[in-house]
């Protein structure tokens, strides 16, 4: 492509050669740092993922979308009750059941919160209760989320709760 023009012992081809290839690494380097995950602050990480499944339970408790919208990425999913469930069908199904008169106490007791930089997961039993014409019963579900720090904040991006069948009497 290049001629080189020789200056002495030197090439001027391999001076542009090596020019070059540095300004590309540079160049690629500092693009994939820039562009890399922005880690979560720790201290208060285990804490703050908690804090976002409460809040996603209070907005469902409301049957208030915008809320539970902000606890959530914008690809969010869940599976419950044998079902997919994205995040406007999820509050969609909560509030029918609302207004059918059930009315739903969830709790997020010893979590088992892991953090990784950007990325965090909990799992826990839920001991809430349902509650009908017919009274309060006591239920339990198994929950996991996986969570993402983004923008300075975490969010739920996929949430999974299986319901324990009650004891046999």
């Amino acid at each position: 492509m290049f001629s080189p023009i020789k200056l002495g012992s030197a090439s001027v081809f391999l001076f542009f050669k090596i020019v070059a290839s540095t300004g590309f690494c540079l160049v690629m380097f500092s693009n994939a740092r820039a562009e890399g995950p922005k880690c979560a602050p720790m201290p208060q990480s285990q804490q703050d993922v908690v804090s976002v499944v409460r809040q996603m339970y209070s907005a469902l408790q409301k049957d208030d979308l915008a809320l539970f919208q902000a606890q959530v990425t914008p690809d969010y999913y869940a599976f419950d009750t044998g079902t997919r469930f994205t995040a406007e069908s999820l509050v969609g199904l909560i509030k029918m059941l609302h207004g059918q008169g059930l009315k739903f106490e969830w709790t997020v007791p010893d979590a088992e919160v892991h953090v990784t930089c950007n990325q965090a997961w909990l799992t826990y039993t839920n001991r809430g209760s349902v509650e009908s014409a017919n009274g309060k019963t006591p239920a339990e579900w198994l929950e996991s989320a996986f969570l993402e720090y983004r923008d300075g904040t975490w969010r739920i991006r996929f949430f999974h709760s299986t319901q324990v069948p009650a004891p046999k009497s």
